[in-house]
């Protein structure tokens, strides 16, 4: 464990059965490390993974957002290209299988065409309204527009429009102020209607069905709810870190696409 607080290094270390470091470069030259896990302030993750580089450990499983610029994001970009190190980022929904089965299924066609959707989130765009948007990519393909619908500057309280391939359209939205914690998405689609319930623990699909009330009008029927593996998504995407190294399995996050859903949060589709 390294820390600039030594103390809290050492109090991990000491839970955990490993050694403590307040620096980067004197635990590299206490051994080789294999993987690092970037768990530091939103702000500093650009510069610890440009110090990181020069280690070239075999892979980095960073926090997002990777940096909090495009600037930034370039550079961490060109230079993890120089080096043999790969970066999975914590993205965690996608490690779920749950979450992966949805985007198997609206790649084969069972859902149709996506038309429209919104989202709830609170405590910062980049930090947590991140993760929405990089569901979003994960499952429709990358966003061929985003709006920014609050003249706000304080990320807590930014709101957006996407749009996505065909014209479908999904709204982020801020509670702003952060008054209690959600996440939460609905997305409608030509077939069915998929709903991410309780930050991700929960997934609701509806499927068309008939109206009872009006006959000859098709409706959108609730199946019952599937919980999913949330609780278990370090543990996937440890076991997917672990099947890239020793089995040359894909990243489920890789460095590309955390940019590319980076990309779309700063807004510059």
């Amino acid at each position: 464990f390294v820390d600039r607080d030594l103390a809290q290094a050492e109090q991990a270390a000491a839970k955990w059965g490993s050694k403590a470091y307040k620096d980067i470069r004197v635990a590299f030259a206490d051994g080789p490390i294999d993987v690092v896990s970037v768990a530091t302030p939103d702000e500093t993750h650009a510069a610890v993974l440009k110090e990181l580089a020069a280690y070239s450990p075999r892979l980095i499983f960073c926090e997002k957002p990777l940096a909090l610029n495009w600037a930034d994001a370039q550079a961490i970009q060109e230079l993890y290209r120089t080096v043999p190190t790969k970066i999975q980022v914590n993205y965690l929904r996608r490690f779920l299988p749950e979450f992966r089965a949805v985007k198997q299924a609206i790649a084969a066609g069972s859902y149709g065409r996506f038309l429209t959707g919104s989202g709830f989130y609170v405590k910062g765009f980049l930090h947590n309204g991140s993760h929405m948007v990089d569901l979003l990519q994960y499952w429709l393909g990358e966003a061929t527009g985003a709006q920014e619908l609050t003249d706000s500057v304080v990320d807590e309280e930014r709101s957006a429009l996407l749009t996505f391939a065909d014209g479908g359209l999904f709204t982020i939205q801020s509670l702003a102020g952060n008054p209690y914690w959600i996440f939460e998405m609905d997305l409608l689609f030509e077939h069915k209607r998929l709903r991410i319930l309780d930050s991700g623990l929960s997934i609701q699909e509806y499927t068309l069905g008939e109206n009872p009330v009006f006959p000859g009008t098709p409706e959108m029927q609730p199946q019952p709810i599937c919980t999913t593996g949330l609780d278990r998504a370090m543990q996937y995407a440890m076991e997917n870190i672990r099947d890239h190294l020793i089995l040359g399995e894909p990243l489920l996050c890789p460095l590309d696409e955390a940019l590319a859903t980076l990309k779309t949060g700063l807004l510059r589709s």
